[in-house]
């Protein structure tokens, strides 16, 4: 638009110019305001004071009874209104009790006069005495004012005492004063400094616009015209800018000229660059698109389990990848990273991917699907590349899950806000040695877990100081949140962590929650009617199943609130799970002392009532349960009970 940027510097000149008028006309009204308010109230109690000290040893009642005191009193009542430019002044004795005000004297100016003249001294009233009035009268205070709007324009009262020689307040003195006159003044000086100062404002605007117009917006339009004119054809030809003077917008000008000139020799090797650089961006997104088809959807979930997955890349294209999926009766996981990067990482990582789900639709266990894996590597790895890969077997049905590690970052697995490393198997990478050996490790599963996977580009990122999020950081932000949402608290985390900065390796996280419903209960043996109410609200439950169900919970509810906790107060979290089949998971937490109800398995011919605790609720929890398993979790006792419906137990 042509003239916009004059316009526009119009426009801010005289909004800012009116915004600073209105604040200080604003500021003004306020002083102005107060200051009205200080000398009204000034003069008012500056007169009302006079004529406390003046009358000081006279009493009121001697200013009623005679005439000749009540005369001296008016004759100076209205010396001090002329002298005061007050509305009324007057000696009341207001009844606080009776609400009953006795005038002394009231004096008003010549317009108040009539209204003073019905007030003869002595005269009482019935009145509303005001918290001010009688403050004044009940000594609490020798100076007292208030304010109204009335007929008589916005009036302020002040009050102080009249006291007797002994100090004692014999009466009140009143005086009014109108603020209408000295407010009215003050507005008619505030409105001319306003007049004035938006005449002067809309001047000063128009004389800048018409500077800016010629001083400005023309050279500025020669430049814009010759930069239009640079682009507008394959050539970059224009004629060059001239501008008179020695100021800002010729220095522009000849700027412009030399890098017209430059910008023409460059352009010719630039075409050529592009193009190379527009192959290459293409194969690197037909690349980010396969190695992204490699990979499972990011979230998965249905009435048992939950999973959810990121894989965010350095460039391109990354060389960490994540895979789950199911293979009888387990769901697989695995998270691995590559020690390259870019194309040669991903076509590495996609031959990985298909060893591993191609060795464990074999049968073999993790630490032989490893095994498998390295020695196919390390035979056709011209590059000697390698990688580290967290390999687990989750089975919910029967609580465990087993897992190899090869020189990855093990896992933390998180339950109530517990958390606990999956570390008791561990090798080196993928791809280094042939005959390297990995260790099939075993740990339970509890309902309501979570199992949370990541690469090294999670706790290696690194902030604008250089500072790594570290470890730490990490397990902080995992006990603080729920194991589902995990991934998603993590990420967010490290995005505030790393604002600003490039990302500098690969960011790959899983988890992996195995879903259940949730009971908290005091622990306490009263409470387990709550709990087989729970149970036996279960669908799933068979019903030749639930007896010996509720058997079991009970055993174990019994046995935790008599001997977990040696105070009260403490609390059991209980778990279950229910499978089509008929199978039953139920699982006990407390944070109670440490004890393994499946340590020892117990034979009824050995039982020994008077000297085994629990012993009896044990034995029948062992006979009646068809898995028994124990965990501590950072101090949590985690028990989870399994009974398997027909189809798993044939």
């Amino acid at each position: 638009m042509k003239h916009s940027i004059a316009k526009s510097m119009l426009v801010l000149v005289l909004v800012v110019s009116l915004l600073t008028t209105g604040i200080t006309t604003a500021i003004g009204v306020y002083e102005a305001d107060i200051f009205v308010r200080k000398t009204v109230i000034s003069k008012a109690s500056n007169a009302a004071q006079v004529i406390a000290r003046f009358y000081s040893d006279v009493l009121p009642q001697s200013m009623i009874d005679d005439e000749a005191v009540g005369a001296e009193v008016s004759e100076t009542f209205q010396s001090m209104i002329e002298s005061f430019q007050l509305e009324y002044l007057y000696i009341v004795i207001p009844d606080v009790d009776s609400g009953q005000i006795t005038y002394v004297c009231v004096e008003g100016n010549e317009e108040m006069r009539e209204l003073a003249e019905s007030l003869p001294p002595g005269t009482i009233k019935k009145r509303d005495i005001s918290n001010e009035l009688a403050s004044v009268m009940q000594g609490d205070t020798s100076l007292a004012s208030c304010e109204t709007d009335n007929q008589y324009g916005h009036v302020f009262s002040v009050y102080v005492p009249l006291l007797d020689l002994d100090g004692s307040v014999t009466a009140v003195i009143g005086a009014d004063i109108s603020a209408d006159d000295l407010t009215a003044r003050f507005q008619r000086v505030i409105l001319w400094r306003l007049f004035f100062s938006l005449v002067s404002v809309l001047l000063s605007a128009f004389v800048l616009f018409y500077v800016l117009k010629r001083k400005v917006i023309k050279p500025a339009e020669t430049i814009s015209d010759a930069m239009k004119a640079f682009g507008a054809n394959d050539q970059y030809d224009t004629q060059p800018i001239v501008i008179r003077g020695d100021n800002e917008f010729s220095h522009i000008g000849t700027s412009f000229n030399h890098m017209a000139a430059k910008t023409r020799d460059y352009i010719a090797r630039i075409k050529a660059y592009t193009e190379l650089e527009t192959r290459q961006a293409y194969e690197f997104n037909v690349a980010s698109e396969i190695q992204q088809g490699f990979l499972p959807k990011p979230h998965y979930v249905d009435a048992f389990l939950e999973i959810s997955a990121l894989m965010v890349p350095a460039r391109n294209v990354g060389g960490d990848f994540y895979d789950y999926f199911e293979d009888r009766g387990h769901m697989v996981l695995v998270v691995a990273d590559v020690s390259g990067k870019g194309i040669s990482g991903a076509i590495f990582m996609a031959s990985v991917i298909s060893l591993i789900r191609g060795f464990v639709k074999q049968g073999m266990a993790p630490g032989e699907v490893m095994e498998a894996v390295n020695r196919e590597l390390e035979h056709s790895n011209p590059n000697m590349m390698f990688v580290t890969t967290f390999l687990a077997f989750a089975d919910p049905k029967r609580g465990m899950i087993r897992y190899a590690n090869a020189g990855h970052s093990p896992p933390y697995l998180l339950h109530d806000g517990k958390r606990k490393l999956l570390s008791a198997s561990s090798g080196v990478p993928l791809g280094i040695f042939a005959d390297e050996t990995y260790q099939t490790a075993e740990a339970v599963l509890p309902l309501g877990s979570t199992v949370f996977l990541f690469t090294d580009g999670v706790n290696e990122a690194v902030d604008r100081n250089a500072e790594f999020f570290g470890m730490e950081r990490l397990e902080k932000i995992l006990s603080e949140t729920e194991g589902s949402s995990a991934v998603v608290q993590v990420k967010d985390e490290l995005d505030r962590f790393t604002a600003g900065c490039e990302q500098s390796d690969d960011i790959t996280m899983l988890s992996f929650t195995l879903r259940s419903e949730k009971l908290m209960l005091p622990a306490e043996v009263s409470a387990f009617g709550m709990l087989r109410n729970w149970l036996l609200s279960d669908d799933l439950i068979p019903e030749e199943m639930q007896k010996r169900i509720c058997l079991i919970a009970e055993e174990c509810f019994v046995n935790i609130s008599s001997y977990a906790y040696d105070t009260p107060g403490g609390s059991i979290i209980c778990h279950k799970q229910s499978w089509e089949d008929g199978t039953v998971a139920i699982q006990f937490t407390d944070s109670g002392k440490p004890f393994d109800q499946t340590a020892d398995t117990i034979k009824t011919e050995d039982y020994d009532p008077d000297h085994q605790i629990g012993g009896l609720g044990r034995l029948i929890v062992q006979s009646f349960a068809d898995s028994c398993r124990y965990v501590n979790i950072s101090g949590n006792n985690v028990l989870l009970i399994i009974k398997y419906g027909k189809e798993e137990r044939t």
